[in-house]
């Protein structure tokens, strides 16, 4: 199976969030699986660790056994989707080309989305992507 990983969804591992357990549950399955990440996601999951730390959410000790948890998933990076694909594609659902992103790269791959997000749950369903989360 693909899946596409949304931040969001991988940080709720990490952080006591609401929907902290749905991704928990699929962890296992997950971790055997291929995972696509657009190549924004590394700077945007060193972001949201580097705000929980500031926030003293976590700790920087929690955020390490964090990334090194994902050293052992099968994580690809992949390209972004041509500056019009992407813009046209944002301004038709009223999204931001970040979270476009991943929906596309869903789309192209033939993916399920691994996502907390609400409003990328709703638009991705409308073009027929699987999700998990939300």
């Amino acid at each position: 199976m693909i899946y596409v990983l949304d931040a969001s969804f991988a940080l709720s591992w990490a952080l006591s969030e609401p929907h902290s357990n749905k991704a928990i549950d699929h962890i296992k399955e997950i971790s055997k699986s291929k995972l696509l990440v657009p190549n924004f996601w590394i700077a945007e999951i060193s972001n949201g660790l580097y705000r929980s730390i500031r926030e003293s959410r976590i700790s920087q000790l929690e955020s390490r056994l964090f990334i090194y948890t994902f050293k052992k998933f099968k994580i690809f990076v992949s390209e972004m989707p041509a500056i019009f694909t992407l813009l046209n594609f944002s301004l038709t659902n009223k999204i931001s080309t970040f979270d476009a992103s991943y929906i596309l790269l869903a789309i192209d791959n033939g993916a399920t989305l691994l996502t907390n997000d609400l409003q990328m749950k709703r638009i991705a369903e409308k073009h027929n992507v699987k999700v998990i989360g939300a």
